[in-house]
């Protein structure tokens, strides 16, 4: 490679670059990547006023609206001494709010997954727009228990499990049908709020879309209510946790991650476990059911089902740069040891 064709590429794929070499794919942290988002139809909406009428009624009236059970003193006390613990710390220590009064998603009835590349099968894409979404990861995820744990019945695994659904329906493991995303940043690292929210666009869109597609398939038509597609997200620091609601807008064509709540760590945290208590209700009750319901209708499978291996409504999942590494090393080695 000549030294003018070594310039060139360093120029197309540098650290200045929103896109990564290896897998083409944008990269979150990219101060651009805010406009790949808005190119692939997806906005982040910070003020909340892309929430249409009928989705702000439901949020005031399930999500934001007060439990009648305090938490008590010590609880709180202990969700407060951890954020203070882990204020200087790694990324991996943020975790440590899982399962205290600020974020109560340790739960045996939500499967809970994460840190592996989702399935991009849903991740929205603009035919027009060349640079796709970065492959979404999120650190934590919450969906509809799977596998020993499951309550679906053998007919509702059928279709949960059919190869024309898989790859929508679990995006990756841990749970089918995620519903709630968490990243997770170390301020002491550099992490920023602002990249997590560019990681949980992609991963909130798709949430959103597999209860689209699973409405499609069982009633032949777009027609539905907004309320039933949309998915959630909190974006984590040891100082804040900023909740946000995903949901598709028909008339604009868009995805949109609104603005719903933030919470300071240290002096909210009786609020912040209103939101995400209020958030599992909602999910394992009346979104649960509506979701049964729509996967009951699809068995005995669809006829196209029958005809078509795909799973994909979006483009055909890639993998991910992890395995692509480990298939080349694979390859390399095998090559060494036949020499």
């Amino acid at each position: 490679m000549s030294q003018s064709q070594q310039q060139s590429q360093k120029q197309s794929f540098g650290a200045g670059s929103v896109t990564s070499g290896r897998n083409a794919r944008s990269v979150t942290s990219h101060p651009d990547y805010r406009s790949v988002l808005r190119n692939n139809c997806i906005h982040i909406d910070h003020t909340g006023k892309k929430i249409p009428p009928e989705l702000r009624e439901f949020l005031d009236s399930s999500i934001i609206k007060q439990k009648s059970e305090p938490l008590t003193p010590e609880a709180i006390a202990e969700a407060v001494q951890t954020a203070i613990e882990i204020a200087d710390s790694p990324e991996s220590n943020i975790y440590d709010l899982n399962g205290t009064a600020m974020l109560p998603i340790k739960r045996s009835d939500v499967g809970r997954g994460g840190n592996t590349p989702w399935y991009i099968d849903t991740l929205p894409k603009s035919n027009a727009y060349e640079t796709p979404l970065a492959q979404p990861k999120p650190d934590v995820h919450c969906g509809y228990l799977t596998g020993q744990r499951s309550t679906w019945t053998v007919e509702e695994n059928a279709v949960i499990d059919h190869q024309q659904a898989k790859k929508i329906t679990q995006p990756a493991r841990g749970n089918c049908f995620p519903f709630f995303v968490f990243e997770m940043k170390s301020e002491a690292m550099g992490g920023t709020l602002w990249h997590a929210e560019n990681q949980a666009a992609g991963s909130g869109a798709c949430c959103v879309n597999a209860k689209r597609w699973l409405y499609r398939e069982a009633y032949g038509t777009n027609d539905q209510l907004v309320v039933e597609s949309i998915a959630f997200s909190a974006c984590v620091t040891h100082r804040e946790v900023v909740f946000h609601v995903h949901h598709y807008s028909a008339a604009d064509n868009l995805y949109y991650m609104s603005h719903l709540e933030a919470f300071q760590t240290v002096r909210q945290v009786e609020e912040c476990n209103n939101i995400v208590s209020n958030i599992f209700k909602h999910a394992l009750e009346s979104r649960q059911d509506k979701t049964r319901e729509q996967v009951k209708l699809l068995y005995p499978f669809p006829a196209h089902w029958k005809k078509t291996r795909s799973a994909s409504v979006m483009e055909p999942q890639k993998p991910a740069a992890d395995e692509e590494d480990a298939a080349k090393d694979d390859a390399s080695n095998k090559s060494q040891r036949t020499e």
